[in-house]
């Protein structure tokens, strides 16, 4: 997937680094590398849902979830960031008889 870096996504991605106050890494670690609690986990595990569901929808695999990728914003919220090796999914495909070629 070819990307070209234009001066818009540099200034969401500014407002996005911004906006965090940490990344769960920084959150294990702050924590003493301590299991979460439901309570912790739940809003992590929503938006990290949510926001791969809207990624492939529009047919984009992130390939780089980890914990330093997952940003905690304001009000318990959450964000995916880093997509430098997320990938388009849309492939185009022939279909001849019983087989299909990709």
């Amino acid at each position: 997937m070819e990307y070209e870096e234009n001066e818009e996504d540099l200034y969401i991605l500014n407002i996005l680094m911004k906006k965090a106050k940490n990344d769960l890494a920084g959150i294990f670690k702050d924590g003493g590398y301590q299991p979460m609690s439901m309570q912790q986990f739940f809003p992590v595990f929503r938006d990290c849902i949510l926001g791969l569901t809207f990624m492939h929808i529009k047919n984009i695999a992130h390939r780089d979830l980890k914990p330093g990728n997952i940003m905690e914003l304001s009000g318990n919220r959450f964000v995916l960031a880093d997509y430098g090796e997320g990938l388009n999914l849309q492939f185009e495909y022939e279909h001849s008889g019983d087989n299909v070629f990709f």
